[in-house]
């Protein structure tokens, strides 16, 4: 992979953590049935993992919080604030923060995302924008009001982040190990769209305490069926066995949409995320959200 000699505000940015939104069960993915996605809160401590030379990374600390909302009718709401501190090899640290608020309608048909990326407590960037996807027209157009106004044209082909998670579970669900997919998450300034592939490992049962240390509020996971996951993120038509990814995300996967054992690797280091509390919260179906308008 392309080496980077330190851990630029750019590389986290464009690690799409929304795929941690995917919180849906098994027995919601059943033909004619609509996938229902769980809210939950979760924490993850994260810490440097491998670091080469090249790096010039020491070490990594901080801590991400994920929290998602919403239901097929109303649409997902996901936020999600990521800090970590990184020293590097002549003890110097830096303080980055990404915080990121987006909503997508539930059908896949609208993406609005909203990401500010602080550094040393400064703001430096805010990437704002909508995408819409017209069926008629067979493209997705996106509006982009931060960091400038600029509008473009996708093909309907690309998932929003959400639309991703749903078709990963799906495959997992049906045995399927390859799953690959142009990814548009308005990550790199809302200008790029990732070529991905995803390598789906084989399916097992978590046992309490067993397999993960102990965490606040996790006996839901008690017995889920889970995955390992390996994503990897390609610049878009570079996804062809000859190209190396931008980075490569894993994680072990859980049928009500839980992602545990996080592994960011952006070439010559990685960052590890350790699930450390999770909170579900109740559902709001469509049913019950339709009686309150």
């Amino acid at each position: 992979m392309k080496s980077r000699a330190t851990i630029s505000l750019k590389a986290l940015a464009i690690t799409p953590f929304a795929l941690l939104a995917a919180a849906q069960t098994a027995q919601a993915l059943t033909p004619g049935k609509p996938v229902e996605l769980a809210p939950h809160r979760a924490i993850y401590e994260m810490r440097l993992g491998d670091a080469d030379q090249n790096s010039g990374i020491i070490a990594v600390k901080g801590r991400m919080v994920f929290e998602f909302q919403g239901n097929a009718c109303d649409g997902y709401t996901q936020n999600m604030r990521f800090v970590t501190e990184i020293t590097d090899k002549r003890g110097t640290s830096t303080l980055t923060d990404l915080r990121s608020s987006n909503w997508e309608d539930g059908a896949g048909e609208r993406f609005r995302f909203n990401t500010q990326h602080y550094r040393d407590r400064n703001l430096k960037e805010i990437v704002k924008g909508d995408a819409k996807r017209d069926l008629k027209m067979h493209d997705v157009s996106v509006a982009l009001s931060k960091p400038s106004k600029q509008k473009l044209k996708l093909s309907d082909q690309v998932l929003f982040p959400n639309q991703h998670s749903m078709k990963l579970l799906r495959n997992a669900l049906a045995g399927k190990t390859i799953f690959r997919a142009r990814i548009y998450d308005g990550s790199e300034q809302g200008q790029k769209v990732f070529d991905t592939t995803s390598v789906i490992g084989k399916q097992g049962l978590t046992e309490k305490s067993k397999a993960f240390p102990a965490v606040a509020n996790a006996k839901r996971l008690d017995g889920v069926q889970s995955w390992p996951v390996a994503i990897s993120y390609f610049k878009d038509g570079k996804a062809t066995g000859e190209e190396l990814p931008v980075y490569e995300l894993a994680f072990r996967f859980y049928a009500n949409g839980v992602s545990r054992n996080l592994l960011i690797n952006y070439g010559d280091f990685t960052i590890r995320g350790a699930l450390k509390e999770i909170e579900f919260y109740k559902a709001d179906n469509c049913e019950s959200a339709a009686d309150k308008k």
